[in-house]
């Protein structure tokens, strides 16, 4: 029996009576499952056989589960041994690293209709091995949280000097096609923002969608899921 209780300790759960034969299991300070002795018991032996790794992957999306219910939430995270914490407020989702890596506020907007909103500024020791992925991870945590509410994704282009090379990477990705074709529609789905979207089911572009502002040619895009009408 002390094997297991140790064994369960390592993967990072516990476990507390709340009331009489009334049990809580906690994985990272969230209550992951309430209930009586053989229900917690029957929950703990799950995870008891599995490997560590096998152990941190199921909890973290049964963790996941649990927060995506909750209206707000603040939790640590670990991706490539990197700590990082993550808030939810209603309708948005923040990211902060480590004051010594970034002070910047990553974050993702959902609309009141479903349309989500991206701003990430990934420090740069993160965007080189062995490290890099951090945005796509930010983006599935977004997709983990918020789920079925998601109708689309929108985005703005621009020019910045704070950009590497002067302007952002869907800019420069849109305007190298729609130079040569001047088609919106086959700029933006050669973009990486597109892609990364489309594999999210989110890949309807319909008319008016993109809007090109003719007086510094920025873009605004916004994609439906492929269901939505």
């Amino acid at each position: 029996m002390g094997f297991i209780v140790e064994d369960i300790a390592k993967k990072g759960l516990s476990v507390r009576k709340v009331a009489e034969n009334e049990y809580e299991i906690l994985y990272k300070g969230q209550v992951l499952k309430t209930g009586k002795d053989y229900e917690a018991g029957a929950f703990l032996r799950k995870y008891f056989w599995k490997s560590a790794k096998s152990t941190e992957e199921l909890l973290n999306q049964e963790l996941l589960n649990v927060l995506r219910k909750l209206e707000t939430f603040t939790i640590s995270r670990n991706f490539k041994g990197i700590i990082y914490e993550m808030t939810k407020k209603g309708n948005t989702i923040i990211w902060r690293f480590a004051d010594d890596l970034s002070t910047f506020p990553n974050r993702a907007d959902l609309s009141e209709y479903g349309f989500i909103e991206y701003n990430f500024k990934i420090p740069d020791k993160l965007l080189k091995k062995p490290f890099g992925g951090f945005g796509q991870q930010f983006l599935d945590e977004s997709f983990d949280i918020f789920g079925d509410s998601i109708n689309g994704a929108k985005a703005s282009w621009n020019e910045n000097p704070n950009y590497p090379g002067g302007s952002s990477l869907g800019y420069k990705q849109f305007w190298e096609v729609y130079n040569k074709t001047q088609n919106e529609s086959e700029a933006l789905k050669a973009t990486t923002f597109y892609k990364t979207m489309a594999k999210k089911d989110i890949s309807k572009i319909e008319e008016g969608c993109i809007s090109i502002d003719p007086e510094d040619n920025s873009i605004y895009v916004r994609i439906y899921h492929k269901n939505f009408k």
